[in-house]
């Protein structure tokens, strides 16, 4: 996906259909209404964000410490922490129009066991339904070239000393397992149990709308570093049945398709899943559409109850032309009774570093859509993507 004035370098991923309201409806369960815009922008964030993680970068992430955590933090401080092999990247959203600086929590820095290897900035446009991730930092540089700011205990880090490309993250961790990514954390002070207990009764009371600027860093961090002396914080501000009260936002169920080399098919070569198209349509004679000279292809795709019980078919047409480029067209079309797609259904063309180029959505009554045609270089790779709400079928091509 391509924003204006946003670089090609760094990543914008388009939000899912359905997730604002999702993560509005879960935001509006935190009894303090103060809470509940950190609470969107991070869950818009999050389940944009780690399916691509997932897909494109590394199988193996989860939330830390868990979903449960969730919204204790977030009534604390902004940003959400992902984990990965032995690393941790801190997602840290905000609604900004530019990107000047990233401001960080304190408490995301100076807490031994909170503290990120990487932070990543994301801006949420929620107008315009997207996220742009467009830097980020190490701890050790955050630690090192950040200003702190004592008035609400952040450190905020210029843009122009942030790395903009998140790609070379990946690259760092592949050549660089090892690298060291954070700076030296002294311990914090143990807490005695008799003041823990004094300084939970004192912050539950309403009156403190900011709790984590009441008392000295030191002692809130001591405090937050305790599992339990957390968990009991929340529930001494909020009441003991608000701990879980966050559903999981349905992430995209991602069904990825055998990865498909189009050269071959101009030799006749493919894969069963992938028909000719007299085959593919021999039930449905009232199909008349034109087909290209070159190779024509297509396969079934059938999407699970609640979303239609009608079958769909992906075709893609290519032509050859003379200078070895590829001429793609690709389309989906209704297959089932009432000849029509769902409402909402989407095909989109995405770039092998999974930018969204290109998108078409299915209206009511539609009953086939197409993308724009495009030619493709030999060896070019990208993916044809088929979407409703959280469920993705996605094909890799390579021309």
């Amino acid at each position: 996906m391509t924003v204006p004035g946003v670089p090609p370098t760094q990543l914008v991923l388009e939000i899912a259909s359905g997730l604002q309201q999702q993560a509005w409806y879960q935001s509006q369960k935190c009894p303090q209404p103060q809470h509940r815009w950190t609470i969107y922008l991070n869950l818009v964030c999050l389940h944009t964000l780690l399916p691509w993680l997932q897909a494109e970068q590394v199988a193996q992430t989860s939330i830390w410490p868990n979903w449960e955590s969730l919204m204790p933090f977030w009534t604390v401080v902004n940003g959400t922490a992902i984990a990965f092999g032995s690393k941790r990247l801190l997602l840290v959203p905000s609604q900004g129009l530019d990107a000047r600086e990233l401001c960080v929590p304190q408490e995301w820095v100076d807490l031994p066991t909170w503290a990120a290897d990487y932070y990543l900035a994301v801006r949420v446009n929620p107008d315009e339904q997207w996220v742009h991730c467009w830097g980020y930092t190490t701890h050790a540089q955050l630690k090192q070239q950040a200003q702190y700011e004592p008035c609400d205990r952040t450190y905020c880090l210029d843009a122009q000393a942030m790395i903009p490309d998140l790609s070379v993250l990946w690259v760092v961790q592949q050549l660089y397992p090892d690298e060291p990514t954070r700076a030296l954390i002294p311990p914090l002070p143990v807490l005695p149990e008799l003041q823990a207990a004094e300084l939970l009764q004192r912050l539950a009371s309403p009156a403190i709308e900011a709790p984590r600027l009441e008392v000295p860093f030191q002692v809130w961090g001591a405090l937050l570093e305790q599992v339990n002396w957390q968990q009991q914080l929340y529930e001494n501000r909020y009441g003991a049945g608000s701990m879980n009260v966050l559903e999981a936002v349905k992430l995209p169920e991602v069904v990825e398709l055998p990865p498909v080399n189009l050269r071959q098919w101009f030799e006749d070569v493919a894969d069963s899943i992938w028909q000719s198209l007299d085959t593919l349509f021999e039930s449905q004679p009232a199909f008349n559409f034109r087909r290209s000279d070159g190779a024509n292809r297509g396969r079934g795709i059938r999407l699970p109850r609640p979303f239609s019980e009608e079958p769909i078919a992906l075709i893609v047409n290519l032509d050859l032309e003379p200078d070895h480029r590829i001429k793609v067209k690709s389309q989906l079309y209704a297959l089932g009774p009432s000849r029509t797609l769902p409402t909402g259904l989407r095909l989109e063309m995405v770039s092998e570093s999974g930018q969204v180029l290109e998108t078409v959505i299915a209206r009511d009554q539609d009953n086939c859509i197409q993308l724009p045609r495009f030619k493709c270089p030999p060896g070019r790779l990208f993916r044809i993507r088929t979407s409703l709400q959280y469920l993705v079928f996605s094909t890799t091509f390579i021309s």
